[in-house]
């Protein structure tokens, strides 16, 4: 049984695999070309560039929330108006997507069940560290986990003080029955 590639079987891959599948299918062919040979529909070289596109594609609607080929249509439209009425040079602006700066407000949350606000900090979480396991650390990923951190304690803590009475010294009633009246620590 041979699997279909396509678009949605590499949308599972990190963007570290992607790339790296991207950077062997690119050498492969340079190295077909550099032997002499040519590369022909459907052989191993194709394949693997068609595999690239479709890896490259998935990566760059991870980074711009737009799909490549749309965006590289308007492209080639613009710059054959270009061509053709002349002008200024189209800039080909590429979109980019909107990564929160700011984590979420405490009294966002207020509203909130407690099992949706424990659903909440357990899915913030969950997207830190999937963004941190499955992908490269550039800075927009890295300022999604961030955000996504940050918005993950602020549930937690709104939860554990809903479950301990809501002000800050009813939890730290709850802290001392959990702690104890000595400072020590386990070791």
């Amino acid at each position: 049984m041979s699997k279909v590639i396509n678009k949605a079987y590499f949308e599972s891959f990190s963007n570290a695999a992607l790339m790296l599948l991207s950077f062997e299918a690119v050498m492969d062919a340079i190295e077909v070309v550099s032997d002499g040979a040519e590369i022909r529909e459907f052989d191993e070289t194709y394949v693997g560039l068609v595999g690239a596109s479709l890896a490259l594609s998935v990566l760059f609607e991870r980074q711009t929330g737009s799909d490549a080929s749309m965006v590289s249509g308007e492209h080639l439209a613009q710059e054959r108006r270009h061509l053709l009425e002349g002008g200024e040079p189209p800039t080909f602006s590429i979109p980019i997507v909107n990564t929160p700066r700011e984590p979420l407000r405490p009294e966002v949350f207020d509203h909130l069940t407690t099992l949706q606000l424990a659903s909440a900090s357990f899915n913030y979480a969950d997207k830190v560290f999937e963004t941190i396991s499955n992908h490269s650390p550039h800075a927009l990923e890295m300022a999604e986990a961030r955000v996504s951190s940050l918005d993950a304690v602020t549930a937690l803590r709104s939860l554990v003080l809903r479950l301990a009475g809501g002000s800050m010294t009813d939890l730290a009633k709850h802290a001392a029955k959990i702690t104890g009246p000595s400072s020590e620590t386990l070791q």
